[in-house]
């Protein structure tokens, strides 16, 4: 059967009916006039040793364009409604299972058990009106319906589930289920220039009928993008269902398990999916300049979005710490709260359990993390300005309360030019509570110390100062919260700095709290400064990390 243009029938269509090919789309009726049909296989009631065609077929597949092919499927119909459309009704087939597979099959049986042709001498019906040739391509299509075969039948039992058995079975007893109950299930199409009637009616007017067999191999390209992009949204929406399920690849730029960023990725590749569907219009239109819309189109790979999409925690040893611990900061980075209570249960829970791991973000890509952000950060940050003034920057999410006022060292260290510290000192002190908190820092630069952070006339508990030689620079910082307290104060419990010549300096205590460990993305980074909160005539409340 190969070679002949099929379509799946539906039944909408009619023998002698304008067909547009590449949408599988049926146009005007009577486009062709012919006398009545004859039928090759009269006794449609025959049950046994009915004639039959039988073609059957297995192979492997990795795409499911060649599915589409395989089941004489349209790939531009198929894009256009958004699954595989078989004889009548959708293919079964799950997109995101087919990707996830490590080998797919496309087992086929055709089975033609009764055909309905239209006579010989059927001729163009002259429409009488001076069409264009989109008008004409719009109302009558590419070619017409001269065939109609008849198939169908009962696959299995419907108790009866699918295994490699059940298939085999399956496949082996269609015929003759074919011929017991026939149904018509393909249509043949014939191409309006085979009729010399269309060829003299066409030239008076010069209407050309497209030919699309150039723009199929290119169709079946989008096809394969466009379904790949729907499971990558089908992906998105996952990870949006149930977050604390999911963690980020380890891929280069991998996407956050945040809701902003989540939404706004899942926008660009509908956006996608819309420009995929433009562009088949294009070619129906045009299929001739298939080349020229191909460079034209704007349409991003799919493999680029692919590797970057979060990826489902891995069952793990102590897998009820890890997801206690997973819970509390990516439910920290969405728009609703988990509530105070949970908040405490989440900390109580995930106390000695593993460190949370934190990268740095560039001002230029902040967007999608500035819930974890308050508002007089946000516009620290994620203006146009800032991303502008600040575009060396990165920076560590803050670790801590929501007290006191806001300090921020990046516009100093812009306008200074600093570069990366020559000293850091640390006092922790006792806080109204008792507890011990980090109560005030310097940070000192070949041009000078900035104003101390915090309170520094209060007196110390415990000290500690980290001097660094001109070529070396912090390259990783620790950080443990203390708990809310009654009076909603924080304070940093606890901070570590590691150093790119193997240095390691300590303050505080982080004994049955949460670790926040941060490491810049780019190796070659280091610490160039602070942002945070401190009290009035108090200790610091709240920190964050500017990256270099």
């Amino acid at each position: 059967m190969s070679g002949i243009l099929i379509a799946p029938y539906n039944d909408s269509m009619r023998l002698g009916q304008g067909y547009n090919s590449f949408l599988h789309r049926p146009c005007v009726l009577n486009a062709v006039k012919f006398t009545d049909p004859k039928k090759d296989s009269p006794n449609l009631k025959q049950r046994d040793n009915t004639s039959q065609t039988v073609d059957y077929s297995s192979r492997f597949v990795d795409k499911i364009s060649e599915v589409a092919k395989s089941m004489n499927v349209s790939a531009g119909s198929s894009i256009k409604n958004g699954a595989l459309i078989g004889s009548g009704s959708s293919i079964t087939l799950d997109e995101a299972k087919f990707t996830e597979s490590d080998l797919n099959a496309v087992v086929s049986v055709k089975v033609i058990n009764q055909t309905t042709e239209l006579l010989s001498d059927a001729s163009f019906l002259d429409p009488g009106i001076p069409y264009s040739n989109d008008e004409f391509f719009a109302t009558y299509g590419n070619c017409y319906i001269s065939v109609s075969w008849s198939g169908g039948g009962q696959i299995k039992p419907e108790t009866q589930g699918w295994t490699l058995d059940s298939l085999y079975s399956a496949a082996a007893a269609f015929p003759a289920n074919v011929a017991r109950c026939p149904q018509k299930t393909w249509a043949i199409l014939t191409p309006y220039y085979h009729l010399s009637s269309f060829l003299s009616w066409s030239k008076t007017l010069e209407i050309k009928v497209p030919k699309f067999d150039g723009a199929l191999v290119y169709a079946n390209v989008l096809l394969d993008m466009f379904m790949e992009y729907k499971t990558l949204v089908g992906r998105i929406q996952a990870v949006l269902n149930n977050p604390v399920d999911y963690i980020p690849t380890q891929s280069e730029n991998p996407i956050r398990v945040n809701i902003r960023e989540l939404l706004g990725v899942r926008k660009i590749l509908s956006m996608q999916m819309k420009e995929i569907t433009k562009t088949v219009d294009q070619i129906s239109l045009r299929p001739e300049d298939v080349e020229e819309i191909e460079n034209a189109a704007s349409i991003q790979e799919p493999e680029l979005w692919s590797g970057r999409i979060p990826i489902h925690k891995p069952n793990e040893e102590n897998s009820d710490e890890w997801t206690t611990a997973r819970a509390a900061e990516i439910l920290s980075n969405f728009s609703f709260s988990a509530g105070r209570s949970m908040e405490h249960e989440l900390e109580d829970e995930v106390a000695d359990s593993q460190p949370l791991h934190q990268s740095t973000y560039p001002l230029v890509q902040l967007a999608g993390h500035e819930l974890s952000l308050m508002e007089d950060e946000k516009s620290a940050f994620s203006t146009d300005e800032a991303r502008e003034n600040f575009k060396d920057l990165w920076i560590g999410l803050p670790v801590g309360g929501a007290e006191g006022k806001f300090f921020n060292m990046a516009p100093g260290l812009v306008m200074r030019n600093d570069t990366y510290p020559t000293s850091l000192g640390f006092h922790m002190c006792r806080n109204s509570n008792e507890t011990v908190v980090l109560g005030w820092m310097r940070t000192s630069y070949e041009g000078g110390a900035y104003k101390p952070l915090g309170a520094s006339d209060v007196e110390p508990v415990e000290s500690v100062v980290l001097d660094l030689e001109p070529d070396e620079r912090v390259v990783r910082v620790r950080m443990s919260k203390h708990k809310e307290s009654k009076d909603g104060l924080v304070g940093i419990a606890f901070l570590e700095l590691s150093t790119s010549a193997g240095k390691k300096v300590s303050i505080g205590s982080s004994k049955g709290l949460k670790i926040v460990d941060t490491v810049p993305e780019d190796p070659s980074h280091g610490l160039m400064g602070w942002y945070g909160r401190e009290l009035e005539d108090g200790p610091i409340d709240r920190l964050g990390t500017i990256w270099k």
